[in-house]
């Protein structure tokens, strides 16, 4: 039986790997994703995309919600999700002194502004929360009148500005939420054994209806074309629903 002896080139230290490795990748220069600009790719309705939602790390002096958005657009993709929401999301953003309503955030907050205002960006796909009703889930309790006013108000005024700021763009904007089955008050530990209550149900009907109206009144108020804003709701347990 031979014996297999290991040779003398093959016997590399750790440190001496590392540091062979980081003179490799120090003379590798720096490659910059080029976007995409094919009418042939551009004509697909349906693109790859990825969400930033709860963003752990960045690279550049971008705010990382920005940064983001120009990521997924080098690579290819005209679509981007994220969350927009008073407390300012997962991206370390405060709101600027003066600012009540989310209109006013995504026209005077800069990262959300530049985010929005992004050549290559068609799509933005957003949970979205209002000022007006900072713990979103009140209506698991019912959702008042008061409450629906104010959510309509806000809703609507964000609608209006996309169709005036974005008019011609060829952006979507596409209003949404988190996952819609945890929202309503499933047990996400036991899902087959957990009912939202009647209460819980109606007021998210209430909710998707108020903020559907807004959007729809906005648009039907508003001149515009080539942008459109719309409202969608998600879910995960999409069998279930059946």
């Amino acid at each position: 039986m031979h014996q297999i002896r290991q040779r003398p080139w093959l016997r590399v230290r750790p440190a001496a790997l590392i540091a062979c490795l980081a003179a490799v990748i120090a003379a590798v220069p720096c490659l910059h994703a080029v976007p995409i600009a094919d009418p042939g790719v551009d004509a697909y309705n349906t693109r790859l995309a990825v969400q930033n939602i709860g963003p752990k790390y960045n690279f550049t002096g971008d705010n990382v919600l920005l940064e983001g958005a120009k990521v997924v657009r080098d690579m290819g993709s005209n679509t981007y999700k994220f969350t927009i929401n008073p407390s300012g999301g997962s991206y370390g953003i405060t709101v600027p002194s003066g600012v009540t309503n989310l209109a006013q955030f995504a026209r005077d907050e800069p990262s959300y502004r530049a985010m929005f205002d992004l050549a290559g960006i068609n799509n933005y796909v957003f949970w979205c929360y209002t000022f007006a009703t900072p713990n979103n889930w009140d209506w698991t309790n019912g959702f008042t009148a008061a409450e629906q006013a104010a959510e309509y108000n806000e809703i609507h005024a964000l609608t209006v500005h996309f169709l005036t700021q974005y008019n011609g763009t060829g952006k979507n904007f596409y209003i949404g939420h988190w996952e819609g089955d945890w929202s309503v008050g499933v047990n996400s530990s036991d899902p087959a054994n957990s009912n939202p209550s009647p209460t819980a149900v109606q007021g998210m009907i209430d909710w998707l209806n108020i903020r559907q109206k807004a959007v729809d009144d906005a648009k039907a108020a508003i001149p515009h074309s080539n942008v459109n804003v719309y409202c969608y709701t998600e879910v995960n347990r999409v069998v279930d629903a059946y």
